[in-house]
Order: structure tokens, then sequence, then C-alpha cells
């Protein structure tokens, strides 16, 4: 079990911190003025066309490896896809598809569990693509949701009790009625928050360092 812990952070002189962080703390508004704009190149050149697009979404992409996440592998692995549930949720506006992913590598094979809801009036609907942090039987209160291979010990009744708990942070039913669809898995299927089951996810497959 997780033991809860209140952490107080005091700094009774706010003149040490950059300018921006004192305004903030002083205004109580966030100030987006040193954030980068995303339709600029880093070398000032404006994004006009859809080529101009996917190339900054390049370079941001390689900005983010670079400096926050690291680099993601691009060999050395295979990954298969098996639809294991499928079905019509949300009276009946979506499908609903469960996909086993399994990763496997020269060190094995380890799967983690999809869940996608597609509308049913937009047969080419665009998808949001997000991580959940509480299990997928979470993001919306549909009995028919498999738990994520991080819950497959987890009781019954804890499961149950837990459907739909977490609806505001995924808004899978705005999405659908506004013609997206939705796809989502839990992050403890790939790295837990945790010192002692860290490597227990799909992260333990892959040996580099930057990873």
């Amino acid at each position: 079990g997780y033991q809860e812990h209140s952490f107080v952070f005091e700094l009774p002189d706010i003149s040490v911190l950059p300018d921006r962080s004192r305004n903030i703390l002083a205004s109580g508004e966030r100030d987006y003025s040193t954030v980068p704009d995303p339709l600029l190149f880093m070398d000032g050149t404006p994004v006009v066309t859809e080529e101009d697009f996917d190339a900054r979404r390049n370079e941001i992409v390689s900005l983010f490896a670079e400096h926050v996440y690291g680099t993601l592998p691009t060999e050395g692995f295979t990954t298969e896809f098996t639809v294991v549930e499928e079905g019509f949720a949300l009276e009946g506006t979506a499908e609903r598809k469960q996909v086993k992913m399994t990763i496997t590598t020269e060190k094995g094979s380890l799967d983690a569990m999809i869940l996608v809801y597609l509308p049913v009036s937009e047969p080419k609907a665009p998808v949001l693509v997000e991580l959940n942090y509480s299990g997928n039987h979470t993001v919306l209160d549909d009995n028919e949701i498999l738990p994520s291979v991080y819950d497959a010990n987890t009781p019954v009744s804890q499961i149950e009790s837990e459907r739909g708990k977490d609806l505001e942070s995924l808004p899978v039913r705005d999405a659908i009625s506004k013609g997206y669809g939705v796809c989502t898995l839990c992050y403890n299927d790939i790295a837990v928050d945790s010192r002692e089951y860290y490597s227990e996810g799909l992260i333990s497959l892959f040996d580099d360092s930057d990873f």
C-alpha cells in the first residue's frame, strides 16, 4: 500500500526566484510570453504549409527527446496487436475495441492493454491518444472495460468500485459527441511509479540508458 505524506515548502524571500516566477507568485497569473511559438521553426521561419507542420512537429519531438523524455528505441523489438474484445458503448454512439499490445525483445515479451472508443458517426475520425493513470477501467463507467495488465491481480470488487472514477481525466463522452475517437492505456503497463516495481513493465525489455 501507499503512504500519504504532506510536504511544506517555505520560501520566506521570493527575491531569490527569477523575475518571471516572482510575477506569477505575486499576481496569481501565469506568464506565457517566453514559451516558444509552436508555429515557428527554431530559426524563426513560420510554419505555413502542411509539410512545414510535419517538419516542425519532428523538430519539437526531437527537442523533447533531447531535453525532457529521452529517446525511444526504433529497432530491436517487434510489436503485435490482438483485439480481445469489441462492442458498442455510450448508447450506441461509439464502437469500443480493447487491444492487447505485445512487445517482444531478446529479453522476452510483455503486454499492455489498449482501450479505444471510436464514434460511429465518423468512419475516419481523428483520435486523441493519451495515457491514463489509474487503469483503463477508471476512465469511463463502462462495465465491459477490461482491467489493465498492471491490474490483473487487483480484486474484482476493487475494480468494480473504481469504474469511471476518473471520468474528468479523459473526456471520452465529449470526444465521441464531437466526432473524435479516444485511445488510452495505463502508464503502469509501461513503468510503475515505484522503486520496487518500476522495472516490471514494458520498460524492462529495453536496456538503453537514454530510453
